[in-house]
């Protein structure tokens, strides 16, 4: 047979009080740190070279978009553009 719980059997919740330690914060390491750098410039080189692309040919398109996405995917940024 089953078993129906009472409304009197639930509860409030309360928050669990637990001694919190002062936030410090996390240090990033070296690698992580260097890793960051690369990839932030690799970004930065690819929103300026698809900022040239647009500047040259004008009104963005959804063909260009679509150039450059295959461009962007294969890395050919060279002097096909």
């Amino acid at each position: 047979m089953a078993c129906l719980a009472r409304v009197s059997d639930f509860h409030g919740a309360s928050p669990l009080t637990v001694a919190r330690t002062p936030a410090t914060p996390a240090r990033r390491g070296f690698w992580r740190a260097a890793i960051d750098a690369i990839v932030r410039s690799h970004r930065n080189k690819t929103q300026r070279d698809i900022e040239a692309y647009v500047a040259r040919r004008g009104k963005l398109t959804d063909s260009m978009e679509r150039e450059i996405a295959d461009r962007y995917m294969t890395g050919h940024w060279g002097s096909r553009l």
